[in-house]
């Protein structure tokens, strides 16, 4: 079974927020404040320890708690073979940041080898130096910016 609907945003009341099923998994995205979550993340069940204990520290800083379907709720990384969207700041001033993929030149690629490869380089590098700042609430444009939507 694998069925897409609207819902309402739990964090910000948005009604671009989007829930899908597959199986016995319901996964969420909030296209306007970029919080996602799925069935898993109960508190304190195993699943979830084990994501956070992975989770850069902004990411469970800004945990919210969905009473709704008791779940926790994450802001999103996402990464393409375009850039990365992530979270970054304090719990009391963060935004959003797209930091695009760069491709290297030759001489720059012997600044990054690629460990246990004896002279094999990559050919990208993630574009921190380079990355954009969204508001907040602004997910949408930077969701745009890593090309994963259109907008007019």
């Amino acid at each position: 079974m694998n069925q897409e609907k609207k819902i309402k945003c739990p964090r910000c009341n948005s009604k671009n927020c989007f829930e899908q099923e597959l199986q016995d998994l319901a996964n969420y995205l909030c296209s306007s404040c970029g919080f996602t979550s799925n069935s898993n993340f109960k508190p304190d069940n195993e699943f979830t320890k084990k994501a956070e204990s992975k989770n850069p520290q902004i990411v469970n800083e800004l945990k919210f708690y969905d009473t709704e379907r008791s779940i926790n709720w994450y802001p999103s990384v996402i990464s393409t073979d375009k850039g990365m969207i992530y979270p970054e700041g304090t719990v009391k001033a963060w935004a959003w940041k797209f930091a695009p993929i760069v491709k290297l030149s030759e001489d720059e690629k012997s600044n990054y080898p690629i460990p246990g490869l004896d002279g094999e380089y990559y050919e990208t590098r993630l574009g921190v130096d380079l990355a954009q700042a969204f508001h907040q609430h602004d997910f949408i444009n930077a969701l745009n910016e890593l090309g994963a939507v259109k907008l007019d």
